[in-house]
């Protein structure tokens, strides 16, 4: 508490905020990251100066404090691939957003910060309807489980969908996208998410049937209930979607 007054009290002497920022200086686990001080950012001609109200982390971000990832920003970066926050100021060449805006989106990295700077592109406009940290967990989780679905499954109403691994960010995603496309939808978890697995569960409401199970028995009873319960019949055409 001390320290965290003498830094608010620093920042008002001076007449300025205190930046900081998760940073990661070398490849490593999340231990290795440092919180420090940072300069404020610039925003280029194309970018937008954002408040960063919420950020979302990802397995992308773990790979990138570890060097894994397919593309790495250099060195020291700030990890976080999506964010959601205020426009503190907009770049010269930027015409849709202005100082303001309640913006979200995918930044690759820097979400770990006060402030961060993003081409403009890259963002959207919050939805009123639409809290902060709702709007930081989207772009990724729910833009990789509306491609599979979508765009490659084609999925159609009436489809029945079996989605392996419905506790974790894409998972919870892929059911509510699945029930939204009107297919019938089948959650299956392991057995440590057992708050995932009933029907009265916010992203489970309205799923045929959920799974909570890690042993051999589970396949037996998946496939019992795919070919002989009431609400499922055969001869339906099967999209499913493995998440890891």
């Amino acid at each position: 508490m001390a320290g965290a007054l003498w830094l608010f009290a620093r920042g008002a002497f001076f007449g300025g905020a205190i930046l900081k920022a998760v940073l990661c200086k070398a490849f490593g686990p999340p231990e290795s990251l440092v919180l420090e001080e940072v300069p404020d950012p610039v925003a280029g001609d194309e970018d937008l100066l954002i408040d960063v109200k919420a950020a979302a982390l990802n397995f992308p971000d773990v790979l990138m404090i570890a060097g894994k990832y397919q593309s790495q920003p250099a060195f020291p970066f700030s990890p976080g691939g999506e964010i959601a926050g205020t426009v503190l100021s907009a770049g010269a060449k930027v015409t849709e957003f202005a100082p303001g805006d309640q913006v979200f989106g995918a930044t690759w990295f820097g979400g770990l910060a006060e402030r961060t700077v993003a081409p403009a592109a890259k963002l959207m406009r919050k939805p009123a309807s639409m809290s902060f940290a709702e709007a930081a967990g989207v772009t990724t989780t729910y833009g990789t489980s509306y491609y599979a679905l979508k765009d490659r499954a084609n999925l159609r109403p009436g489809e029945n969908l079996l989605v392996l691994g419905a506790a974790g960010g894409v998972g919870i995603a892929a059911v509510q996208i699945g029930k939204a496309l009107g297919a019938r939808v089948i959650n299956h978890n392991r057995a440590e998410f057992p708050a995932s697995t009933t029907n009265s569960n916010t992203h489970c409401t309205g799923c045929v049937k959920c799974f909570c199970c890690d042993t051999c028995t589970c396949a037996r009873d998946q496939k019992s209930v795919l070919a002989g319960n009431s609400a499922l019949t055969t001869g339906f055409h099967w999209s499913y979607i493995l998440l890891l």
